[in-house]
């Protein structure tokens, strides 16, 4: 059977590495790519974790500008393209 204890952050910046802002830029990307298939809900998400990826990437210089840029283009984007169909549709 498996252990199924927590993991033990011995310091902060060991519990900070999970959630660095490449993990973010990442995340955002792959919410964006998911937004035509998940509606609008993910390409939302996709944006909000491109807005923090970029704030920490721009704070701690650590890598995943280039994700977190791809994230909010495709997130915005598709948000317009869902606002001119509807507004289109009306």
């Amino acid at each position: 059977m498996a252990d199924r204890t927590p993991p033990s952050f011995d310091s902060p910046s060991q519990f900070a590495s999970k959630f660095s802002p490449q993990n973010f830029a990442i995340a955002s990307f792959v919410f964006a790519l998911s937004g035509p298939i998940a509606s609008g809900f993910s390409s939302l998400i996709a944006i909000i974790l491109g807005h923090i990826a970029l704030r920490g990437t721009r704070n701690t210089g650590q890598r995943g500008r280039v994700f977190a840029w791809s994230g909010l283009v495709l997130g915005y984007g598709y948000l317009t393209w869902l606002l001119i169909l509807f507004v289109g549709l009306s």
